[in-house]
C-alpha cells in the first residue's frame, strides 16, 4: 500500500498509511457492524466525567453523530483532505458550552483506536500500531488548530 505524507495542515511531517486507516474502518464493519458501543465504552472508562455529559442523549443520536463526524475526520485524514479541520473547528465550537478543548475531543479519536484494536484482536499488527499512531498524533495537532482558530 503507497504511503502518504500526513495532511500539510496538520503540521506534523510524518508518513502515514491513510489505506490501512480505511481497511481498518471497512474490517471493523465487516467485524462488529456499528462500534459505537465500544468506542464509547473506551471512552467512558478513561474519562468517567464525559458519561454526564450524555445524559440528554436517551437514544444515542448524539453519540451516533459524534461518531459519524470522527470517522469522516480519520477519512479525510486517509485522504489529505482540509475536512478534517473543519469539522473539528465546527466541533470546537459545539462543544465550547461544556469547557472542552483540542485536547478533550482528540480524545474520541484514541477511543476509536482502542476499540478497533479491540475488534481486530490478532489482526492488529505493529504496521496497524504505527499508523494509527501517526493518525493519532495528526488528529491531534489538527485539533489544537481547531480549537485555537479565531472566531
Amino acid at each position: 500500500m503507497p504511503k502518504i505524507v500526513s495532511p500539510v495542515h496538520s503540521g506534523l511531517k510524518t508518513l502515514m498509511d491513510g489505506a490501512l486507516l480505511i481497511e481498518t474502518l471497512e474490517r471493523v464493519a465487516e467485524l462488529r457492524g456499528d462500534p459505537a458501543e465500544l468506542v464509547y465504552t473506551h471512552l467512558f472508562e478513561a474519562y468517567p466525567d464525559y458519561e454526564a455529559l450524555f445524559v440528554m442523549d436517551q437514544d444515542g443520536g448524539v453519540r451516533g453523530t459524534m461518531l459519524s463526524a470522527c470517522f469522516d475526520c480519520i477519512i479525510g485524514l486517509a485522504e489529505k483532505s482540509t475536512m478534517p479541520l473543519l469539522i473539528l473547528e465546527a466541533a470546537q465550537l459545539q462543544h465550547d458550552a461544556y469547557d472542552l478543548q483540542g485536547e478533550d475531543l482528540s480524545s474520541m479519536f484514541t477511543a476509536i483506536r482502542d476499540a478497533f484494536r479491540d475488534v481486530l484482536s490478532n489482526e492488529w499488527s505493529q504496521r496497524h500500531e504505527e499508523t494509527w499512531h501517526e493518525a493519532l498524533l495528526a488528529l491531534q495537532e489538527i485539533s489544537r488548530k481547531a480549537a485555537n482558530q479565531p472566531l
